[in-house]
């Protein structure tokens, strides 16, 4: 606060009604004697000589007569008197704004309306997709802790509080880097707020910033049971909502992987966003809603499913996404696994591995090795080719325990194509993946057990080039 003193600065503590200067608040009793400490003109007041004054208004502490009054609830008839209407305006602080500003040594906020904390001192917010009755009281709330609270989108806004990402004040957040919060930021802070000094943007109340797929009702067609369970799990875990059925006044968006749905059909009319599996991974790995432009399915793409023949490939499980053991932009390592994936021949796997029958490689897997590696896989999304149904419940069970997602549906969101140890590739996963379009990954058991034996650490120093020895030959 400023050290200059004006003389005709009063600072009126209100005595509730039942109570005096001795039986108030710890945090008025706190305030009064800071205020004479700083030498301020401190007074108590009876509730009753408030209603008899007709005090000036202010919103500083010095210039002009200014009258500031404490109070230690803004409800009643004394709080109506001071703070509601057009005639009878000034300042009204709660005692843990007056103590606040002793604390942070800056004046009280120029701002026209009661301020019973400082929580949200420089903070402005505007809100989207919330209901006018709760967004009345968000307002009232954020205005309380001396936030500014704003109906539009504008340059100084410095929060949104949301209610679903499907908004354009969403989109533009994201855009701008403006921070999106829950409306359980503002209630956790007023609650905080009321028991100490704190602001709104301390670390600790970041568990509420939005998450990535926050109200976004969404639906899925065209993949087995399994994989819409994982999706399912994916969706709510960010803060999503799986509807089982498409509904055209309540669906957000369709997650399918090709138009050859009754669901992609009914999505079209509507008008839903259709987009594939990738844009949930890629969303929640990001920390927010991504566009849908580049995940859209298009009416023309005619891209293949398994046939009955390929429906033991495998589904969508043990999710967890973080970074990729394969460099994305390695282009030595790409331009080998590219020419491999794409290859119509089929031929034989690596010598490397010649010698060793997938049952070896299992054996080295062994889950008490496989856990004290760590999260060796981080990231990964991998799709198991040539494995008996008990191999792929060993390989989960490691994938699980190694951080990667066991993907039972060989779709575009696919990272790794994983290869059992044979005589040639799949022919129903050298067809599906040449029919999406698809590039991913291929490799064989034996580089699974290589990255279990380096770990996660070692891993992220070491040059990529030695995959290209456990690069699968033959797509």
């Amino acid at each position: 606060m400023d050290e200059d003193i004006e003389e005709s600065v009063i600072i009126r503590f209100v005595i509730p009604e039942g109570k005096d200067e001795f039986s108030v608040s710890e945090s008025m009793a706190r305030a009064y004697d800071q205020c004479s400490a700083n030498g301020y003109d401190a007074t108590w007041i009876q509730e009753q000589q408030v209603m008899n004054l007709s005090p000036t208004k202010t919103v500083t502490f010095i210039q002009g007569d200014l009258d500031v009054f404490v109070l230690e609830e803004f409800e009643g008839p004394v709080f109506k008197h001071l703070a509601k209407g057009d005639k009878i305006k000034c300042t009204v602080l709660g005692p843990l704004a007056l103590s606040a500003c002793f604390y942070n040594n800056t004046p009280v906020p120029n701002l026209p309306y009661p301020m019973y904390t400082l929580a949200m001192m420089g903070v402005i917010i505007t809100c989207s997709n919330i209901e006018k009755s709760e967004r009345d009281k968000l307002q009232n709330l954020i205005q309380s802790m001396a936030g500014v609270f704003s109906a539009d989108f504008h340059d100084g806004i410095t929060h949104v509080v949301a209610g679903s990402v499907t908004t354009d004040k969403y989109r533009v957040a994201v855009e701008t880097d403006t921070p999106v919060m829950t409306k359980e930021w503002v209630y956790k802070v007023w609650e905080t707020s009321k028991k100490e000094i704190v602001s709104a943007i301390d670390p600790r109340f970041l568990q509420f910033k939005f998450p990535a797929l926050y109200g976004l009702r969404v639906s899925v067609s065209g993949l087995n049971k399994v994989d819409k369970m994982i999706l399912k799990k994916k969706v709510e875990a960010h803060g999503g909502v799986y509807l089982p059925e498409l509904h055209m006044d309540t669906t957000d968006l369709l997650i399918c992987i090709s138009d050859d749905s009754a669901k992609y059909t009914h999505a079209v009319k509507w008008k839903i966003p259709c987009v594939k599996p990738d844009y949930i991974f890629d969303s929640t790995d990001k920390g927010y809603a991504l566009p849908f432009e580049n995940y859209k399915v298009a009416k023309s793409n005619k891209a293949s499913t398994p046939t009955k023949d390929s429906s033991n490939v495998d589904n969508l499980g043990d999710i967890s996404m973080c970074s990729t053991i394969l460099n994305p932009n390695d282009s030595a390592v790409n331009s080998r696994v590219d020419d491999t994936i794409n290859s119509t021949t089929v031929g034989t796997l690596a010598p490397v591995i010649q010698g060793k029958t997938t049952k070896d490689w299992l054996l080295e897997l062994d889950l008490t090795r496989v856990k004290k590696a760590g999260h060796f896989l981080d990231g990964l999304r991998i799709y198991l080719s040539g494995f008996t149904e008990p191999d792929q419940v060993q390989m989960t069970r490691v994938f699980k325990f190694a951080g990667a997602t066991r993907l039972t549906q060989l779709v575009d969101s696919v990272t790794h194509v994983v290869h059992a140890v044979g005589k040639a590739v799949e022919p129903d996963t050298a067809k599906i993946t040449r029919e999406l379009g698809i590039s991913p990954h291929s490799v064989t058991l034996e580089w699974i057990v290589e990255s279990m034996k380096r770990g996660t650490k070692e891993w992220n120093v070491i040059s990529l080039s030695w995959t290209s020895g456990y690069a699968h030959r033959g797509l």
